[in-house]
C-alpha cells in the first residue's frame, strides 16, 4: 500500500494521508526518507502529529527517531509526558527499541 501512494505521489504530486492506517503511513514515510523525498518526510510528519494517540504514540515514535525526526520525535514525548500513566501501561511502551 505504502509503495503504490509513493508511486502514486510521484506521478500526480499529491499523497492521500487521511483515510490510511497509522502503519501504512509510517511504511510510506520510511519510503519517502529511503527515497529522498524531504517535502513528503515532512508533510507526513506533521500530519501524525494531528494523529497522535495513546496506542499509536511509541510505534510513530520509534519511527521518528529511527529517521531522526526532531520535531515528530518531540511532539510524541510531549505527548507520552502528557499522558504518561496511560503510555506506560500501553502494549505499545512495551515494544519500544
Amino acid at each position: 500500500e505504502a509503495f503504490s501512494m509513493l508511486i502514486r505521489y510521484i506521478y500526480t504530486g499529491r499523497a492521500t494521508l487521511r483515510d490510511e492506517r497509522e502503519e501504512v503511513l509510517l511504511d510510506f514515510l520510511s519510503l519517502a526518507h529511503k527515497y529522498g523525498f524531504p517535502e513528503l518526510e515532512d508533510s507526513t510528519s506533521e500530519y501524525l502529529c494531528t494523529i497522535l494517540r495513546i496506542q499509536n504514540v511509541c510505534m510513530i515514535y520509534d519511527v521518528a527517531s529511527l529517521y531522526s525526526l526532531c520535531k515528530l520525535a518531540g511532539t510524541c514525548c510531549m505527548f507520552m509526558d502528557r499522558h504518561a500513566q496511560e503510555v506506560l501501561s500501553s502494549e505499545g511502551f512495551l515494544s519500544l527499541s
